[in-house]
């Protein structure tokens, strides 16, 4: 199978392209901008929002899937910044998906958990009713209905509070500031469930290895890729400074300390549960939910890796 990943530079697309998931399969990488893979015979620089660069490309390529690791994911500056926002995480998928369309081409794309408004009491399940409370989550929303719209034979995953060794994320942010003070202060009335792109790769590998992918009895749609346990970002930011504490990443404990939503004013609201469950996962791929914990060390272990590296 011909994998065309797009987005490969990023959190997500760089751990499909580089961790050897996909390796079984030829792997065309693309991204935006240049990259330090962008000499390879098999990197690309397309821009997804260009639907004429899109087009010209699937002429000259052959491609089975795309993998679009893509997205917008600012969520606060995509409230002033909605066009961007739409532009990315809406247009985008709506050309790859008739680009797709045309050329029979199988598109597997990530969508979020803020599509729902957290007013559930129990996990979202792939049935649940959605109520975006933010232009970032409306963005995600219409990226996945105009999908579904254009193209048949798609896979669209959601995930929440994606972390990883490349890119910005919470787990990032947190070491920096424990860092800097010593002390952070972390919201403790918002729930959700962290997860590793380690295991979205991994789950990602075995949903294209299943035995009827790409047929037209495979069962295409919107699926739930949930992690375990569910968490605040409190007790989520507990456990990253205890694991960087037993792992010897920092030589110090750092004070975390909860407090309410309101106590940290953001330009948007977020849900206050945004735990994914799925039955589906597990019926249809074998894929129960991942513990993120494993992620975590795992990434944590990488972290401390490279800093030895860059003091050698």
């Amino acid at each position: 199978m011909i994998i065309l990943v797009v987005g490969a530079g990023g959190q997500l697309g760089s751990e499909l392209v580089n961790s050897g998931v996909l390796d079984r399969h030829t792997v065309l990488r693309a991204d935006r901008n240049e990259s330090e893979n962008s000499e390879s015979d098999k990197s690309y620089v397309l821009d997804v929002t260009d639907f004429a660069a899109l087009a010209d490309f699937f002429q000259s390529h052959r491609v089975d899937l795309v993998v679009n690791a893509t997205g917008y994911t600012a969520v606060d500056k995509a409230e002033s910044d909605r066009d961007e926002a739409f532009l990315i995480n809406a247009q985008a998928v709506a050309n790859l998906a008739e680009i797709c369309a045309r050329h029979g081409c199988v598109l597997l794309h990530f969508s979020t958990d803020y599509v729902f408004d957290g007013e559930r009491k129990t996990p979202y399940l792939e049935s649940s009713p959605t109520c975006p409370l933010s232009e970032y989550g409306k963005s995600k929303l219409a990226g996945e209905r105009l999908l579904a719209e254009k193209l048949d034979r798609f896979i669209i995953l959601r995930i929440g509070w994606l972390f990883g060794v490349n890119g910005h994320n919470f787990v990032k942010t947190m070491l920096r500031l424990g860092a800097e003070n010593g002390v952070v202060k972390v919201v403790a009335d918002q729930k959700g469930a962290p997860t590793g792109v380690r295991s979205i790769a991994n789950a990602v590998a075995r949903i294209v290895q299943h035995d009827a992918f790409g047929k037209a009895d495979f069962p295409w749609g919107v699926y739930h890729l949930p992690s375990s346990p569910a968490v605040t970002w409190y007790q989520f930011a507990e456990t990253i400074f205890a694991q960087a504490l037993e792992l010897g990443l920092i030589s110090k404990t750092v004070k975390v300390e909860p407090i309410a939503s309101a106590q940290y004013p953001t330009p948007v609201k977020r849900p206050e549960n945004s735990v994914l469950h799925s039955e589906l996962m597990a019926d249809v791929f074998g894929i129960e939910p991942f513990d993120w914990q494993t992620d975590l060390r795992m990434m944590l272990q990488t972290l401390k890796a490279q800093a030895r590296q860059a003091e050698s």
